[in-house]
């Protein structure tokens, strides 16, 4: 069985259906693209401003500290009774003077910041042990071995957050060396810090995102701030084992998109903070960033398919204007060659095939003239033809009689 071939007008259709569609298609495509990219750039520039922000609110949180603590470390009246207590025998008046003196000093300022301060401290430079502490239960423990000991004997230390045995809870320390005026150090000022400050600058909440999040990771990979989106307790438990924190805690700062501590795929911006040895990261699920390129991937579909239906009825209407005057022109054709040698075509318009329909005419008028004369000239031949043939008959005729 052989297929018919599909006329002009379905052929024309068909053409401007495709070329609508893929033009469509197209500019959905690159109008999509361009808008997931724009989402993905504004949400970028958000995180980014966010990590900036609070990376500048901890490190001031940081230096507040310190400052407090050198302030405390720098009092003559410490000085003074710290050099007692160190140099007095134990037991003696004079020790127990200065121990009382020292203790209600650094009670005094641990009160002035009781839910920040879980304990302030003063240990022996030469041996590390703690010999006035706000905590009576930890005196006499001996903390040598901890960089808040061994650094702060010679500059203010921050001590990263770590989970403190003698508290039994996450906390960060800052330590100072006492120094006389002479220079001779004679212990240090340590103060165990809460995170729960640190902790509510850097999960600050604007609510406009469902997703976002920051967090803080030390230097060992372990979350050092509860992340919002997580409802167990991970600090200082959970180790982050994600790309974006592995190049951070190689020292770098980047942006990625990238699986989160959730393995969603997120937008995650972070920050090396090198002076703490903290790992900022901020992160918004890469699903809630494109959203709106969803929606507007919904809508454009909607409006494609209208646009793809208007296109196909003008493509309708282009096709029988284009191909109706091509067939009439062939069916004149076809029966002028069948031998309607009057037929003439209707010239509409000025356009090509208006042109070439009055060529046609020209050009039918010309060979049913030429056909005309052909029919003249052939009759009149026939007229010879017999006359001499009559002329003939009777010359034979006479020659017969003779």
């Amino acid at each position: 069985m052989t297929l018919r071939r599909p006329g002009l007008t379905p052929r024309i259709f068909l053409v401007f259906v495709l070329f609508a569609t893929t033009l469509l298609v197209g500019l959905g495509l690159l109008a999509n693209r361009s808008g997931r990219e724009s989402l993905k750039a504004a949400a970028i520039s958000e995180l980014l401003s966010t990590v900036i922000v609070r990376e500048g609110r901890i490190r001031e949180w940081i230096g507040q500290q310190s400052e407090s603590v050198e302030s405390i470390a720098a009092s003559p009246m410490l000085v003074r009774e710290v050099g007692t207590l160190i140099r007095a025998p134990a037991g003696s008046a004079a020790h127990r003077e200065a121990y009382a003196a020292v203790t209600g000093e650094l009670k005094a300022r641990q009160s002035v910041h009781a839910k920040q301060h879980l304990m302030v401290g003063l240990l022996d430079a030469r041996t590390g042990r703690i010999v006035v502490s706000t905590l009576p239960r930890t005196e006499n423990i001996n903390r040598a071995q901890y960089p808040y000991f061994t650094e702060g004997r010679t500059a203010t230390h921050v001590q990263p957050a770590f989970r403190s045995p003698l508290l039994d809870r996450p906390t960060m320390v800052v330590s100072t060396p006492v120094r006389t005026p002479s220079g001779e150090t004679l212990a240090v000022l340590a103060t165990w810090y809460a995170l729960d400050e640190i902790n509510e600058i850097v999960r600050s909440h604007s609510g406009l995102r469902r997703t976002d999040d920051a967090y803080l990771v030390n230097g060992d990979g372990k979350f050092v701030t509860q992340p919002r989106l997580l409802e167990r307790s991970v600090v200082l438990r959970e180790t982050v084992r994600t790309q974006s924190v592995r190049q951070c805690l190689q020292g770098r700062r980047g942006i990625t998109v990238a699986p989160d501590y959730r393995r969603l795929p997120a937008v995650i911006v972070y920050r090396w903070m090198a002076d703490q040895r903290l790992c900022l990261v901020a992160k918004q699920d890469l699903a809630e960033v494109l959203e709106p390129a969803q929606e507007f991937q919904e809508q454009l579909q909607l409006f494609a398919a209208l646009g793809l239906l208007f296109a196909s009825g003008l493509a309708l209407m282009l096709a029988r204007t284009i191909a109706r005057p091509v067939e009439v022109m062939f069916e004149g054709v076809k029966r002028f060659s069948e031998g309607e040698r009057d037929l003439r075509l209707p010239v509409e318009g000025e356009d090509v095939l208006a042109r070439l329909a009055s060529e046609f005419n020209v050009m039918a008028a010309t060979i049913g003239e030429r056909e005309q004369q052909l029919r003249l000239n052939a009759e009149r031949l026939e007229d010879v033809v017999a006359a001499r043939t009559a002329a003939l008959g009777d010359s034979e005729a006479r020659i017969r009689l003779l």
